[in-house]
């Protein structure tokens, strides 16, 4: 649900801010049936429609405009960052929230709004940001140095800067 209720909405606006049109178009679309016949993203309805998750987040829609990736962080239960990513994965998206959740409840950021963005932003950044790049996800913990290499190449690459074969990007 977190992966329906957080990810394709990100996506959405990283792929626009990026004028992916087709990304943007997709996970509109994964959002949609998910959230209805899915009940709200509990079975992935999408993907057997022929709609296969495309992960798109903030930190590479800042990357594709040019703002450096910054040193290379492993944040607690999250994962390998760049600092880049980790400021858009938690700063941003923090901010999105606050704002969404103080627009839903018609108030401002008060006491009871704060307690609620962070622990939607808790869940968000423990299950979402995992989902958001499953590329890092699916790098697990082994070696510090490979795990860190195999990070930057996967991520610049995806931001479509070119990675020579066998390059240990940083290092």
């Amino acid at each position: 649900m977190m992966s329906n209720l957080v990810n394709e909405p990100i996506t959405v606006v990283s792929s626009l801010a990026v004028a992916d049109l087709p990304t943007a178009w997709t996970a509109t679309r994964r959002f949609a049936v998910n959230s209805t016949e899915g009940f709200l993203g509990w079975y992935d309805y999408a993907a057997a429609r022929g709609l296969p998750p495309v992960h798109a987040d903030i930190g590479l829609s800042l990357c594709r405009y040019g703002v450096g990736e910054g040193g290379y962080v492993v944040l607690p239960l999250i994962g390998p960052r760049t600092v880049r990513d980790a400021v858009a994965d938690v700063v941003l998206v923090n901010a999105i929230l606050w704002t969404a959740l103080a627009t839903a409840l018609g108030t401002g950021a008060t006491l009871q709004t704060i307690v609620i963005a962070e622990t939607v932003e808790i869940a968000a950044d423990i299950v979402a940001t995992r989902q958001i790049d499953p590329q890092a996800k699916a790098l697990g913990a082994g070696e510090y140095g490979a795990t860190r290499a195999e990070y930057l190449r996967q991520r610049r690459l995806r931001c479509g800067i070119p990675v020579a074969a066998g390059e240990r990007p940083g290092l």
